[in-house]
């Protein structure tokens, strides 16, 4: 009996040490497109990447997907006077999509593009795409087909 108090004793330590603040904010969403586009706005102002990272819904999603928004979000971190920009997805942007022999799908209903751009006309850019899931907004990515 002493064993098995010790055993759900320190499963429940285990338990809560895998319950981060970190992993608390992970796919958090907003309860509006424009709640979340507000969200990323101010992640952009203060360059906290990691808010911005922590409004997606992350499971299944290719590592070099989440790495590649690592890499691109900090660019429209240098702006001066980013200008945000939502604009509707396209029904052939909603589709899958083919890339290296695998059809990729997205985590969730996709809906927009938010644009985020500098002054410079030359800068491109960069497009962030928005979705729903179970009511609530989140940045979206695709994954690879089941």
């Amino acid at each position: 009996m002493r064993t098995l108090c010790i055993i759900h004793v320190a499963m429940g330590f285990l338990l809560l040490a895998s319950c981060s603040s970190e992993d608390d904010r992970k796919g958090q969403g907003a309860e509006s497109q424009e709640a979340l586009v507000e969200m990323i706005r101010e992640a952009v102002r203060e360059k906290d990447l990691d808010a911005i990272m922590a409004l997606g819904l992350w499971d299944r999603i290719p590592d070099s997907s989440k790495n590649g928004m690592y890499r691109q979000i900090p660019n429209c971190f240098d702006y001066k006077e980013p200008k945000f920009s939502l604009r509707e997805m396209s029904k052939k942007e909603r589709e899958p999509a083919e890339a290296e022999g695998k059809t990729y799908v997205w985590n969730m209903e996709p809906l927009s593009y938010l644009k985020i751009a500098g002054s410079d006309a030359a800068d491109g850019g960069l497009s962030i795409p928005i979705g729903i899931h179970h009511g609530r907004y989140y940045v979206a990515s695709r994954r690879p087909q089941d």
